[in-house]
């Protein structure tokens, strides 16, 4: 009588271990759909290489040949050497070209698929980068690039920033406006369309913006390019992250 009485309540919390470690299951893949609509990680594709480009995982000491394709993650880095340059898409379709002698890093990226939101924020420790978010009229992105100087805050526009030095920056901008601040400072200036602002390392209180010298204004053909491209890359991605979500919610269901 013991023996089955025994067996029995083995039986029993056996059938509840299994209950919940099904829910335990259940709750993981339900987070993981989670993750397709909202989360950190892939941050960027690099799409164009040209010369000699490298990228240093996150996790990596060593830096390694970029390859065209090659995915970016948070907290990734890349540089280019002389007379190169590469171009990176980003989930928000905005496009980035960091030019020759640059390094910048992936600080931070999230993505809300659902609701078309995104955040991104680029670290450049050294050189150039041409960022465009123009024509995409979203308000859900947002788009940062951080100096060692200064920071650059965007809504939707094209510019420049330029840390060749790592005492000063400055920020052209082609279209559109940008805040620009001075790390350590609380007030910002607005940057409008052909003008152009420099931040110094020891700069107390900001200068005015002034109009764009010849010099920065040649490497605006470059976004005649990016802006095509940017229109195409965010048509298609969003076309792609829409039907991951439609399925992955057609599998919850039938789940």
């Amino acid at each position: 009588m013991l023996r089955k009485l025994m067996f029995v309540l083995f039986i029993i919390v056996s059938l509840v271990s299994g209950s919940g470690m099904y829910t335990a299951l259940l709750s993981q893949e339900e987070a993981a759909g989670e993750d397709l609509i909202e989360g950190e990680g892939d941050a960027a594709v690099i799409s164009l290489v040209t010369g000699g480009v490298e990228v240093r995982g996150v996790d990596e000491t060593e830096w390694n040949a970029a390859l065209q394709g090659q995915v970016l993650n948070v907290g990734d880095s890349i540089r280019t050497k002389a007379d190169s340059t590469v171009e990176i898409e980003f989930e928000s379709g905005a496009l980035s070209s960091l030019e020759s002698n640059s390094e910048m890093g992936v600080k931070s990226a999230v993505s809300d698929y659902e609701n078309d939101e995104y955040e991104t924020t680029l670290d450049l420790m050294i050189g150039k980068v041409l960022v465009n978010v123009e024509k995409i009229r979203n308000e859900g992105l947002s788009f940062n690039v951080e100096t060692p100087v200064a920071v650059a805050a965007v809504r939707g526009t094209e510019f420049l920033v330029d840390a060749m030095s790592g005492d000063d920056t400055d920020v052209a901008v082609f279209n559109g406006e940008v805040k620009v601040r001075k790390k350590g400072l609380s007030g910002f200036m607005v940057v409008k369309k052909n003008k152009k602002i420099n931040i110094k390392k020891k700069t107390i209180k900001l200068r005015k913006p002034f109009k764009i010298d010849e010099k920065t204004l040649k490497l605006k053909k470059k976004f005649v390019i990016l802006r095509k491209k940017a229109i195409t890359f965010r048509k298609k991605k969003l076309g792609l992250k829409r039907k991951k979500i439609k399925l992955r919610r057609k599998e919850m269901q039938l789940k």
